[in-house]
């Protein structure tokens, strides 16, 4: 009742939105951010998965990196990401490689996909342009832009590359 007849006067939404910014910044002031950390990765990280690699009960990062030709895992040791190792995702493994040498990886995904009981690494790499034939067919050549990066085991911090596939987009 009380809610209908201040709100015949126009002042109930008023003195409810009134109410719910005093209890929200109530509640702000209740809760603590933590402490903010930075971790060096590849060149431009845009994407991110967590796994853990190791097996060792903590989820370990992986961070796909645009315009690199790698992409890194940071190993979690108890919170703590110290240890990094970057995985070669491009056929020119040169510091000084090229633009069109770059993978550019864009997506990273983990799961267990060589049947290995270990957490793989699946990505999404943008940069294999596409070519034609003098017919003007599609080529498709190797490596492929989505390619499942695998683990060498449990404790082993060694990655390889996998099976690699051919994802085209056709539209009109």
């Amino acid at each position: 009742m009380l809610w209908k007849s201040m709100n015949v006067e126009g002042r109930g939404r008023a003195l409810f939105l009134v109410l719910v910014m005093l209890l929200s910044t109530t509640a702000a002031n209740l809760v603590s951010a933590s402490t903010s950390r930075t971790y060096t990765t590849d060149t431009d990280p845009v994407d991110v998965a967590l796994g853990d690699f190791d097996c060792d009960g903590d989820l370990d990062i992986v961070t796909a990196n645009d315009r690199s030709t790698k992409i890194s895992v940071l190993w979690n040791e108890n919170g703590h990401f110290q240890e990094r190792t970057d995985i070669w995702t491009s056929a020119n493994q040169n510091q000084d490689a090229d633009f069109e040498d770059h993978s550019n990886t864009q997506q990273v995904e983990v799961g267990e996909f060589t049947g290995d009981n270990a957490i793989d690494i699946v990505i999404y790499a943008r940069n294999r342009p596409l070519t034609q034939d003098a017919s003007g067919a599609l080529v498709v050549d190797t490596p492929g832009n989505v390619t499942i990066i695998e683990n060498g085991g449990c404790n082993e911090q060694t990655f390889s590359i996998g099976e690699q596939y051919d994802v085209i987009w056709m539209w009109d």
